[in-house]
């Protein structure tokens, strides 16, 4: 069984560089390399002698932690749009925290999840009055830069677990 896998490439993510001084708010943007979502953004006036200022603070998608980039409005940060899909919960594999699913072209993948919604997702299909409902588990793929030393970042696609209800 493959990982999943909709997009090996970051097409579907529409990775782009932006100026900090376009960013807006909720705007998707890596700050410090993590996929966040910006919260707020705070731009200073030029100054007689200096360029305009960005204050960026994002909310991390995965970890929900929060980082702050502080820099000149010309720096470029990249952009992009998270890779959202809904998956069919089909087996739970406890041991190795992993849920087995199959997308929408009907193919089977897996996804890795905490131990908590590994439960979540065995108590919902295991309760006898949701016979006729499936499990649908909500996933989420972003960038993150892997290696920001290089002088052309690494870039690896992280998903998350965003949700587990019945459907």
């Amino acid at each position: 069984m493959a990982a999943f896998e909709p997009s090996k490439s970051f097409a579907n993510l529409q990775l782009k560089q932006v100026e900090a001084s376009h960013v807006k708010k909720n705007d998707f943007v890596l700050v410090e390399g993590f996929p966040c979502k910006i919260a707020s953004v705070l731009l200073s006036k030029t100054g007689k002698h200096g360029s305009r200022k960005a204050h960026i603070t994002g909310l991390d998608v995965l970890s929900k932690k929060k980082y702050t980039f502080v820099g000149s409005g010309a720096t470029m940060l990249h952009t992009f749009k998270p890779e959202k899909s809904e998956l069919v919960v089909i087996g739970i594999e406890m041991k190795d925290h992993r849920l087995d699913c199959l997308n929408d072209v009907l193919q089977t993948c897996f996804v890795s999840a905490s131990e908590e919604q590994c439960k979540l997702a065995e108590q919902l299909q295991s309760n006898e009055a949701n016979e006729t409902k499936t499990v649908v588990v909500k996933v989420v793929r972003v960038p993150k830069i892997v290696n920001s030393k290089a002088a052309i970042p690494e870039f690896e696609l992280m998903e998350s677990v965003d949700e587990i209800r019945l459907n």
